[in-house]
């Protein structure tokens, strides 16, 4: 269920049961999906650079509204809409228990058949950058039958220390279940090839803002 914050709602609700999920930094990148013709859309997210096992994603609408799909992996998520102007003077966005949805991760076994690999620098406008992969341990017959893709991450350290920034579930617990050692730091960009090793989708990075924001989720909840 989605709910619509209204400025009044910018002021927390203080609790003994509500739990204070904090963001620093709003990261906002261009998505460019390549197929006949190229489509480009922005995402933009905030994260904690110190845990990464939760965050929120934001798109804009139609009706220059900012759509926010708040996610605790492995826990619970809430999707909530607010118009640009109320997000950007909040400091904190109360969301009640009963708008939570149940955020699961119901396939963990995957995980077991993908790994991370640490690739050589890449070297972007004349610094360094340190890359990871994603990909699955299929055989090439069956990473085709599974349509299994894999990311490419470009990691840009001198933006300032940060945790990994993993958003796919089955990522976030391979990372989290065998304690991987990955670059520290805000990945600049992110590349999607498809099962046949095809370039199809590109993450740049456009801005990177410190911020203070706060999501309280209010009332009893069962998650």
């Amino acid at each position: 269920m989605r709910i619509k914050i209204l400025l009044c709602l910018i002021l927390p609700f203080f609790s003994f049961s509500q739990k204070t999920y904090h963001f620093d930094y709003m990261l906002t990148y261009e998505l460019a999906i390549f197929k006949k013709d190229t489509i480009k859309k922005q995402v933009m997210y905030l994260t904690n650079s110190k845990d990464n096992s939760y965050f929120v994603e934001i798109a804009v609408d139609e009706k220059k509204q900012y759509n926010i799909l708040f996610k605790v992996h492995d826990s619970f998520a809430a999707d909530v809409i607010t118009t640009i102007a109320e997000f950007n003077k909040a400091e904190f966005i109360n969301i009640p228990c009963e708008y939570l949805r149940d955020y699961s991760n119901s396939k963990k076994n995957v995980a077991d058949m993908y790994d991370y690999n640490i690739l050589n620098d890449t070297l972007m406008e004349g610094q360094n950058h340190q890359n990871y992969r994603f990909r699955s341990t299929y055989s090439s017959k069956k990473r085709l039958r599974k349509r299994a893709g894999f990311n490419v991450y470009i990691i840009d350290s001198s933006l300032g220390e940060h945790a990994p920034i993993l958003t796919h579930p089955t990522a976030y617990h391979k990372w989290k279940t065998h304690n991987i050692n990955l670059p520290q730091g805000i990945y600049i960009k992110k590349l999607f090839y498809n099962e046949y090793d095809v370039l199809t989708e590109v993450s740049s990075l456009t801005s990177s803002f410190k911020i203070d924001k706060k999501i309280v989720i209010t009332g009893t909840c069962h998650f």
